[in-house]
Parts: structure tokens; sequence; C-alpha cells
């Protein structure tokens, strides 16, 4: 049976979107982005502000194309804040 590896960056994003599901449908098909990354943030608009923060800051963890601002991430609630803080920590390896 062929071991089936799962990028450190799906890993983060897990961690993540852990509240969101729906969000991880949306932007990736078999662990590969389901569109380029400006036409992920310009079709989000039809998810809530928070929510767009999150599809951002997956794109910044997956390849640095979601050009997150910090004003951005004060939009979260506290769990998507403290995911996002999680996720950043892993990243650093201090988690």
């Amino acid at each position: 049976m062929k071991e089936f590896n799962i990028p450190e960056e799906m890993k983060l994003i897990d961690l993540l979107l852990a509240n969101c599901s729906h969000l991880k449908r949306y932007l990736f098909d078999n662990n590969r982005l389901s569109d380029t990354p400006e036409n992920l943030i310009l079709n989000s608009r039809c998810f809530s502000t928070g929510e767009q923060v999150l599809i951002k800051v997956s794109l910044d963890l997956w390849d640095y194309s979601g050009n997150t601002f910090i004003k951005d991430l004060l939009l979260l609630d506290f769990n998507n804040f403290e995911n996002v803080l999680n996720a950043i920590l892993l990243k650093r390896g201090e988690s």
C-alpha cells in the first residue's frame, strides 16, 4: 500500500480551518489549490469578512499569495484568531 504524504502546509491549513471545513473545500481539490490565488480571493466575496481573512491566511500559509495584513487578523473572532496564531507558531516550529 502506497503511503500518501500530506504537505506540511496542508497540516497548517487543517489546523487553521478546523472550524471551517467548507473553506478548505473551497480552496483545495486533492491537496492542490482549486484555482489561482487571485481568483480564489476575488471569488471569496460571497463569504463573510472573517472567512475571507481565513482564505487569505490559508493562501499565505500555502504559498505566500494571500497578502494578509495584520489589520485583517483583528477582524477574526477569538477562536479563529487563536487558530491563526497556532498555525503561525507551528510554522515557526514552536508548537
